[in-house]
């Protein structure tokens, strides 16, 4: 048990989010949330936009890259919302910039799936 515990933090931080503090706080969460899901739609929308296989290394290497990286800036965003004169970190900007990035390429090789109808008009019918 003893060798487990050596793979543990030295310390933990409590995190007191509390949205309802201020407007810019709710706001800054909201969108937090907001970068959090379009991560996640992303994912399946490159999957299908690329015609890649779910099973994909490149898939699992963008996660893996996502999860390192989007830690620590969770962590950031909780740094520039709770004090004062704090400026964004490193890891808040990559994985914004990873986000946009993501987001212009759904867009350029997945306008099709974007905007199509759906159902298709042959089930409609």
């Amino acid at each position: 048990l003893r060798v487990l515990w050596q793979f543990t933090p030295f310390s933990w931080s409590k995190f007191d989010w509390d949205p309802l503090q201020s407007p810019w706080r709710c706001m800054l969460l909201v969108a937090t949330l907001i970068v959090a899901l379009l991560v996640e739609v992303q994912a399946f929308m490159l999957i299908h936009s690329l015609s890649l296989p779910p099973e994909s290394p490149l898939n699992k290497l963008r996660l893996f890259l996502h999860g390192c990286i989007g830690l620590p800036a969770i962590s950031e965003t909780y740094v520039f919302m709770s004090k004062p004169g704090v400026r964004i970190g490193q890891n808040l900007w990559l994985t914004l910039a990873l986000t946009a990035v993501e987001a212009l390429l759904v867009a350029k090789h997945g306008a099709h799936l974007l905007f199509a109808r759906w159902p298709p008009p042959a089930a409609r019918a």
